[in-house]
């Protein structure tokens, strides 16, 4: 268990109060006792006054405002209303800056720290500087509205803290875990001396442990030596408490979480949902809204009050945290494909609402819908105070089920918890942000999470992984401190970018000198080396491309055990491997094609039976295709329906070319408005998904091609439109077809001309070889009922348009190719239609990419060709 130092354990049981630095340290002190406690048999015990610094603070001005007439207290303000006070000064002069939220941040923090060490900047003269001037001017203005409504801050009320309810009877005062005693600790000590209180700072702690220098080959080979040391440590005793420091823990915590598990708990890495005790907690605060289960609340209310990219309304509306998110998870996996292909790149609530509406034709989720409706309704009203939003919003989260159905874990519900203190939070700012609407105060309330540090409380476990090279508070049985390299520790100063620099040296704040950071060093090693009998200080020789020293404060210490620095000679995961007995099993053959239903194939089918056997059967029969994701702009498909049906109602009307030459230029004008407008109508507005301006402009770039095309048209033989947008059944090898050609004309002398319009890039070539890139055209060809003399593209983009296919001679289209033989052409593609619908009917599935194929395709990780290749350069040739 954790053992509490003495000077601290006789203090607990002599019922002092302890204060601390940080939430963190009390909470480990609390659990420490509890394990005291129980280890002496009790079942029962008073709860130890443990808490930190700004806790105490808060406690003590409130219990003088309860016991006194509350005339001569002034109010404290929360930390939350702190930062909005200097987030409204700085917003005043935000014309010069570029973040005011965060400047305002930063001069919050430099008026805490000029109380803490009691700089008077006013007094010394020393506003000369632009930035000192800013934040005196800052100062001012959040003075003068203190004084005016009767609040005080923590800065101030450090200093002026009513002690009289807190020290009579008391049994003394503890404050630990400070890494220095700046002017208002020590006033703080000295008042309550002067009231006959037994109060210290935590004394020195006796004894220290030589300690170990160990230098590890990478900050990732630190990390695994730390994990295999704890390992050996809890095998010899499981009752050892450990504590690991990892000083950049928040930028490599993904790494150091795979990496303890799999040394200390391998199966946790095999089978996600194995769930138990962890031997290992990370110690980190990340933001509130970090956290998934507040994340989904907090985009919700963003729906709500405005626009959101489509990747965040997805990841959102498939949480777990919503109605009947955990029960209907596949049903909501479901949805979210279907509205891929009609939502915009940005949604707002009201247009998601209409878009799931619109996708779920059998009902199955409209709950959620009802659910999302009367969210709106409830957030639809406006503006309130901060207050009455609170309770809004409160009320809004539950209507779409928030946080979910299931059970929440410990860690959930005490997130949950945290975030409805932050709503009350909110809710304290009224006088400061008077009357919102939901955008402003959604800002708010986003703000405020994200400068909520947090972290559920995990209860007692054996090893402690921590970013804080800090006093640790607690004895552990044995700490490594890792990244000890000379270019992170001592730390570099950090001085206060607004106040004076020669008066941070005169108050002697250690961040603004070297010196200082220095000394703060050796307090904090001597420190650690007291705090256990086995302290291992670790660097890294390298860290990513720079060479590193040993920090000057631990070169000195004894060198380590070396095979605490010797790599693993097995990993976990390669005890499996080699345990492992292999047999290979070549199945290439998916089961037969069983036809069912009119059309079990298209044109696409063949296109990609041709490019990767395994692609076609995965798309086609198990349906693994791609998810949609909308961009900004009119998509690709979109656009080139637009196209179609703009042709289509085109020709309709001129039929053929003497209705078209006959035609002037103001009638094909109007005949070509009337066949944008119409389909305009059909394909861009009615699914509302794009701005007019869009639409103009898409509508203004078709305009343009399509007269250029028609131009190109009328300078065609005579030629009449026999069909457009074609429906065409077919059987090829056993196999039902179902194609739509785009157009086909007969020509003066009766042969047939068959056409595609293409809006990208096309190409003719692509219709050859024995594994044609794309056999679209060829199978129209071949579908027909008479076959044609010609084939080709009609590409109108904005390289130009043009013609582009093969003919039989004499060319029926100028810019056409002419096949001599076109009877043995057509014999040609016929063979390899029936071969490619052949093996799609047989199950022909192997692995089997032309070149380049895999650039454009999805499916890596199902047909695992990366692997495939791997091996065909690793495996011995005569294996």
């Amino acid at each position: 268990m954790y053992r509490l130092p003495e000077f601290l354990e006789r203090a607990l049981e002599g019922a002092a109060t302890v204060i601390t630095a940080d939430p963190r340290q009390a909470f480990a002190i609390r659990i420490a006792w509890a394990e005291r406690q129980r280890t002496r048999g009790h079942t029962v015990w008073p709860t130890p006054d443990v808490l930190p610094l700004s806790g105490w603070l808060a406690r003590s001005w409130a219990r003088a405002m309860s016991e006194g007439d509350g005339s001569t207290v002034e109010a404290l303000l929360t930390h939350a209303q702190e930062r909005t006070l200097w987030e409204q000064a700085a917003q005043d002069g935000a014309t010069e800056l570029l973040h005011p939220h965060g400047a305002a941040r930063a001069g919050l923090r430099s008026w805490q720290r000029s109380h803490e060490w009691a700089i008077d900047l006013r007094a010394r003269g020393t506003g000369t500087s632009e930035e000192t001037r800013t934040f005196l001017a800052w100062a001012a203005q959040v003075s003068q509205r203190m004084r005016a409504h009767g609040w005080i801050d923590g800065a101030r009320a450090l200093w002026r803290c009513p002690l009289e309810s807190d020290v009579n009877g008391h049994d003394g005062f503890i404050l630990l875990g400070f890494d220095d005693e700046p002017p208002a600790i020590r006033e703080l000590l000295a008042r309550l001396v002067d009231r006959g209180v037994n109060a210290c700072c935590a004394p020195k702690r006796a004894g220290q442990t030589a300690g170990a220098r160990l230098d590890l080959a990478t900050v990732e080979a630190e990390v695994y030596a730390a994990a295999r040391w704890a390992r050996n440590r809890l095998e010899l005793n499981p009752d050892d408490r450990l504590l690991i420091a990892i000083p950049d823990l928040a930028q490599r915590r993904g790494f150091v979480e795979y990496a303890f598990a799999d040394v200390l708990e391998p199966a946790t890495l095999l089978a996600q949902s194995c769930r138990q005790a962890r031997v290992f907690a990370l110690e980190e605060n990340l933001a509130l809204d970090r956290y998934p289960v507040v994340t989904t609340a907090i985009v919700a209310l963003e729906l709500a009050a405005g626009r959101l990219a489509f990747d965040a309304v997805s990841h959102w509306l498939r949480s777990p945290y919503l109605l009947a998110g955990t029960s209907a998870a596949g049903l909501r996996a479901l949805l979210d494909a279907a509205i891929r292909r009609l939502a915009a790149d940005e949604l707002d609530l009201k247009t998601l609402i209409a878009v799931l509406a619109g996708v779920d034709r059998d009902g199955s989720d409209s709950a959620l819908i009802a659910a999302l409706r009367s969210f709106a309704e409830k957030l639809a009203t406006g503006p309130h105070t901060p207050a009455e939003w609170s309770a809004a919003i409160s009320s809004a989260l539950t209507v779409i089920g928030w946080p979910g159905e299931r059970p929440l874990e410990s860690a959930e519900f005490q997130t949950v918890e945290k975030f409805h203190a932050a709503l009350r939070e909110l809710a304290m700012l009224d006088l400061l942000l008077g009357r919102l609407d939901l955008a402003a105060v959604v800002r708010a309330l986003r703000r405020l999470l994200e400068q909520t540090p947090f972290q559920p409380e995990t209860g007692d476990t054996p090893i402690t992984i921590t970013a804080r090279l800090a006093d640790p508070v607690l004895s552990y049985d044995g700490i490594w401190i890792s990244g000890l390299h000379a270019g992170n520790w001592p730390e570099a100063p950090r001085a206060d970018p607004f106040i004076p620099w020669q008066l941070q040296l005169a108050a002697g704040i250690p961040e603004a000198s070297a010196a200082g950071m220095l000394s703060r060093g050796r307090r904090t090693l001597g420190t650690w080396l007291a705090s256990s009998p086995e302290v291992i200080l670790s660097w890294p020789r390298r860290l990513d491309d720079e060479d590193c020293d040993v920090s000057p404060l631990i070169a000195g210490l004894p060198d380590g055990d070396a095979q605490l620095a010797a790599p693993p000679t097995r990993s976990y995961a390669q005890v499996i491997r080699e345990s492992a007995h292999l047999e290979r099993i070549v199945d290439e053959t998916a089961p037969s094609l069983k036809v069912a239903g009119r059309h079990v194939a298209d044109a696409r089918t063949l296109t990609l039976q041709s490019l990767c056997p395994f692609r076609a059967f995965a798309e086609q029969r198990l349906g693994a295709r791609v998810l949609e994701q909308p961009r900004p702009g009119i998509d690709p498909r979109t656009r080139g329906r637009f196209l179609h049906r703009v042709l289509e109602q085109l020709w309709s009307a001129l039929s053929d070319s003497k209705g078209l030459q006959q035609h002037s230029i103001e009638q094909r004008e109007a005949v070509l408005d009337a066949a944008i407008r119409a389909a305009r109508r059909e394909v861009l507005e009615r699914p509302r998904r794009w701005s007019h301006a869009t639409l103009d402009i898409e509508t203004e770039r078709l305009r343009g091609l399509l007269r250029t095309w028609i131009e190109l048209e009328s300078t065609r033989a005579p030629f009449r439109i026999l069909a457009v947008e074609q429906e065409i059944d077919c059987m090829f090898a056993g196999v039902p077809f179902g194609l739509r050609v785009d157009r086909i004309d007969e020509l003066a002398d009766g042969r047939r001309l068959l056409i595609d319009y293409k809006s990208g890039q096309a190409s003719s070539r692509r219709w050859y070889g024995d594994r044609p890139d794309d056999p679209q055209m060829p199978l129209y060809a071949l579908a027909v009922e008479q076959p044609p003399a010609a084939i080709a593209y009609a590409v109108l983009n904005a390289a130009g348009c043009r013609f582009e296919g093969a003919s039989a001679a004499p060319a029926v289209v100028d810019g056409l190719e002419t096949v001599a033989d076109w009877p043995g052409q057509l014999r040609e593609w016929r063979t390899v239609i029936e071969r490619l619908a052949s093996e799609f009917a047989i199950g022909h599935a192997q692995v089997d990419p032309k070149r380049d194929a895999c650039i454009t395709c999805h499916l890596h990780s199902l047909c695992r060709i990366d692997e495939l290749h791997a091996r065909s350069v690793l495996v011995h040739p005569d294996e």
